[in-house]
Protein backbone atom coordinates (compact mmCIF):
# COMPACT_ATOMS: atom_id res chain seq x y z
CA UNK A 1 0.00 0.00 0.00
CA UNK A 2 2.88 2.33 -0.45
CA UNK A 3 3.19 3.39 -4.17
CA UNK A 4 6.26 5.70 -5.24
CA UNK A 5 5.14 8.99 -5.58
CA UNK A 6 6.22 12.46 -6.13
CA UNK A 7 4.42 15.77 -5.04
CA UNK A 8 5.39 18.92 -6.42
CA UNK A 9 4.27 22.27 -5.45
CA UNK A 10 5.49 24.72 -7.93
CA UNK A 11 4.24 28.06 -6.21
CA UNK A 12 7.12 27.03 -3.34
CA UNK A 13 9.56 25.01 -6.09
CA UNK A 14 9.19 22.16 -3.48
CA UNK A 15 9.09 18.58 -4.44
CA UNK A 16 8.70 15.38 -2.33
CA UNK A 17 9.30 12.26 -3.46
CA UNK A 18 8.89 8.74 -1.79
CA UNK A 19 10.55 5.27 -3.06
CA UNK A 20 10.25 2.00 -1.32
CA UNK A 21 12.91 -0.08 -1.21
CA UNK A 22 11.75 -3.48 -1.00
CA UNK A 23 15.29 -5.14 -0.75
CA UNK A 24 15.51 -3.54 3.27
CA UNK A 25 12.06 -3.02 3.25
CA UNK A 26 12.61 0.88 3.53
CA UNK A 27 10.89 3.77 2.10
CA UNK A 28 13.23 6.76 1.07
CA UNK A 29 11.49 9.97 1.33
CA UNK A 30 13.54 12.91 -0.40
CA UNK A 31 12.74 16.96 -0.03
CA UNK A 32 14.21 19.15 -2.57
CA UNK A 33 13.54 22.97 -3.10
CA UNK A 34 14.46 24.78 -6.44
CA UNK A 35 16.65 21.06 -7.66
CA UNK A 36 18.62 20.60 -3.70
CA UNK A 37 18.03 17.79 -1.90
CA UNK A 38 17.10 19.70 1.14
CA UNK A 39 15.96 16.73 3.30
CA UNK A 40 16.27 13.05 3.11
CA UNK A 41 15.19 10.74 5.23
CA UNK A 42 14.88 6.69 5.15
CA UNK A 43 11.70 5.16 7.09
CA UNK A 44 11.10 1.36 8.25
CA UNK A 45 8.40 -0.13 6.24
CA UNK A 46 6.03 -2.36 8.56
CA UNK A 47 3.21 -4.76 7.33
CA UNK A 48 0.66 -1.96 7.91
CA UNK A 49 2.32 1.10 6.58
CA UNK A 50 0.41 3.01 4.28
CA UNK A 51 0.91 6.17 2.27
CA UNK A 52 -0.57 8.51 -0.21
CA UNK A 53 -2.49 6.94 -2.66
CA UNK A 54 -2.38 3.72 -0.77
CA UNK A 55 -5.14 4.60 1.83
CA UNK A 56 -7.32 5.01 -1.38
CA UNK A 57 -6.17 1.54 -2.12
CA UNK A 58 -6.34 0.26 1.67
CA UNK A 59 -10.00 1.60 2.49
CA UNK A 60 -11.39 -0.16 -1.44
CA UNK A 61 -9.67 -3.18 -0.18
CA UNK A 62 -11.20 -3.46 3.11
CA UNK A 63 -14.42 -1.60 2.06
CA UNK A 64 -17.54 -3.58 3.47
CA UNK A 65 -14.90 -5.22 6.65
CA UNK A 66 -13.17 -2.67 8.05
CA UNK A 67 -13.30 -2.58 11.79
CA UNK A 68 -10.53 -0.31 13.91
CA UNK A 69 -7.35 -0.90 11.66
CA UNK A 70 -3.79 0.21 13.21
CA UNK A 71 -2.28 1.45 10.48
CA UNK A 72 1.32 3.26 10.00
CA UNK A 73 0.38 6.54 7.44
CA UNK A 74 3.44 8.38 5.94
CA UNK A 75 3.29 12.13 6.14
CA UNK A 76 5.17 13.03 3.42
CA UNK A 77 6.16 16.84 4.36
CA UNK A 78 6.85 15.73 8.37
CA UNK A 79 9.60 12.60 6.56
CA UNK A 80 7.85 10.13 9.07
CA UNK A 81 4.83 7.88 9.39
CA UNK A 82 2.37 8.07 12.35
CA UNK A 83 0.37 5.72 14.28
CA UNK A 84 -3.31 5.62 13.22
CA UNK A 85 -6.55 3.94 13.27
CA UNK A 86 -8.85 3.64 10.18
CA UNK A 87 -12.43 2.46 10.85
CA UNK A 88 -16.03 2.75 9.54
CA UNK A 89 -18.42 5.08 10.49
CA UNK A 90 -21.69 4.33 11.27
CA UNK A 91 -22.96 6.95 9.12
CA UNK A 92 -23.92 5.02 6.11
CA UNK A 93 -26.28 5.45 3.21
CA UNK A 94 -28.27 3.28 0.61
CA UNK A 95 -25.43 5.47 -1.89
CA UNK A 96 -22.65 6.22 0.71
CA UNK A 97 -20.34 5.19 3.07
CA UNK A 98 -18.03 7.46 5.49
CA UNK A 99 -14.66 6.33 6.89
CA UNK A 100 -12.19 7.97 9.66
CA UNK A 101 -8.35 7.91 9.87
CA UNK A 102 -7.39 9.12 13.50
CA UNK A 103 -4.22 9.81 15.48
CA UNK A 104 -3.42 6.85 17.51
CA UNK A 105 -2.12 9.35 20.42
CA UNK A 106 -4.79 11.28 23.00
CA UNK A 107 -2.06 14.21 23.38
CA UNK A 108 -1.79 14.66 19.18
CA UNK A 109 -5.23 13.76 18.91
CA UNK A 110 -6.10 16.70 21.04
CA UNK A 111 -4.53 18.63 18.08
CA UNK A 112 -5.22 17.38 14.75
CA UNK A 113 -9.02 16.48 14.36
CA UNK A 114 -9.45 13.31 12.08
CA UNK A 115 -9.67 12.51 8.50
CA UNK A 116 -13.04 11.78 7.06
CA UNK A 117 -13.38 10.51 3.42
CA UNK A 118 -16.74 9.26 1.83
CA UNK A 119 -17.15 7.02 -0.71
CA UNK A 120 -20.30 5.84 -3.01
CA UNK A 121 -21.27 2.14 -2.39
CA UNK A 122 -21.38 1.58 -6.18
CA UNK A 123 -18.02 2.30 -7.51
CA UNK A 124 -16.49 2.71 -4.47
CA UNK A 125 -14.78 6.35 -5.57
CA UNK A 126 -14.65 8.88 -3.43
CA UNK A 127 -16.80 11.45 -3.18
CA UNK A 128 -15.71 13.93 -0.71
CA UNK A 129 -12.38 14.44 1.57
CA UNK A 130 -12.45 16.47 4.53
CA UNK A 131 -8.99 17.02 7.27
CA UNK A 132 -5.67 18.12 7.14
CA UNK A 133 -3.82 17.81 3.66
CA UNK A 134 -1.12 17.61 1.52
CA UNK A 135 -1.89 21.26 0.05
CA UNK A 136 0.03 23.70 1.77
CA UNK A 137 -1.09 27.53 2.20
CA UNK A 138 1.61 30.09 1.63
CA UNK A 139 3.38 29.75 4.45
CA UNK A 140 3.97 25.93 3.40
CA UNK A 141 2.07 24.41 6.11
CA UNK A 142 -0.38 22.07 5.84
CA UNK A 143 -4.41 22.75 5.68
CA UNK A 144 -7.42 21.37 6.71
CA UNK A 145 -9.57 21.06 3.29
CA UNK A 146 -13.14 19.80 2.29
CA UNK A 147 -13.37 18.35 -1.53
CA UNK A 148 -16.08 17.66 -2.62
CA UNK A 149 -15.18 15.52 -6.18
CA UNK A 150 -17.56 15.46 -9.09
CA UNK A 151 -17.52 12.69 -11.81
CA UNK A 152 -16.42 15.55 -15.09
CA UNK A 153 -17.36 12.49 -17.58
Amino acid sequence: MIPDTTFEDLRFNSKYEQNINLKDLSLEIIHTVNEVKKKTKNVKVYENTIAGQGFDNFLKENFNNLKENKIKFVVLDQLDFFNFIASSLAHKTADESQFKLEINSFWVGLLIKPITVTYSNDSKKILRYKGLSNILDKNEKSQEVLIAYKDIN
